[in-house]
């Protein structure tokens, strides 16, 4: 979604997708380290960072001039990253609408709620629905509403990505449930992160060619047998 909506803004975007087991479940030093050799202007971090004080700092340091915006949805410790801006609804109260959002409908909800963006996030809201039910976030008020449009998307104008998955998943996609994607979309999007590796999952979603996408899911389809074997 954020390389999507970046690019659809101008902007040129390179993404690390971490290994599970290579990098662990957030920042480490060596994608810092990765990060200031290669003088990225900024750094989005995704899902992570929230809790990642020590590599912020050091990337603060060596490369001040690089922008860091934290967006993630996980509990926030009592200190906070020396980041540029940090998004996390868990800093809000519990009554704000977003305060239960994962970091799929996070990115949504950001370029939604900030018209000036002039970027319309709508195209990625099925994407928003499949990460709020396959991170078992509570479908109550905002999170309702997400699921609810993401699934009508899905229904009447899938994209490409999501309608070859569907057919792999042997769900109809015209009448799409939210069971289907918790135990048959969620899974085999997860499968190759769980084995260690997501980035075949990132390149899906970025793919447009209709022959490469069904490679792809091929790819993707292997692997969440061997993850369910």
């Amino acid at each position: 979604m954020m390389v999507g909506l970046l690019k659809k803004a101008g902007c040129t975007v390179d993404y690390i997708s971490p290994h599970r087991f290579n990098d662990g479940y957030g920042l480490n030093m060596n994608r810092i380290r990765e990060v200031i050799n290669k003088k990225y202007a900024g750094l989005i971090t995704l899902d992570c960072g929230i809790s990642n004080i020590n590599e912020i700092n050091t990337l603060k340091e060596e490369s001040p001039d690089t922008v860091v915006l934290i967006m993630d949805h996980h509990k926030c410790p009592d200190v906070l990253p020396n980041a540029d801006a940090i998004i996390n609804p868990q800093l809000a109260d519990k009554t704000h609408p977003a305060y239960n959002l994962c970091s799929a409908a996070l990115v949504d909800y950001v370029f939604r709620t900030t018209p000036s963006l002039q970027i319309d996030p709508t195209p990625y809201i099925d994407l928003a629905a499949i990460g709020l039910i396959a991170d078992v976030m509570p479908l109550t008020n905002l999170n309702r509403w997400y699921v609810k449009k993401g699934l009508e998307a899905i229904q009447t104008q899938p994209r490409q990505t999501i309608l070859e998955l569907c057919i792999s998943a042997k769900v109809n996609h015209k009448t799409i449930t939210t069971q289907d994607i918790g135990f048959g979309i969620g899974p085999r999007l997860n499968a190759p992160g769980r084995l260690g590796d997501p980035k075949p999952v990132v390149e899906l979603l970025l793919s447009s060619e209709e022959n490469e996408i069904r490679e792809k899911i091929q790819t993707i389809e292997q692997l969440n047998n061997k993850r369910r074997s």
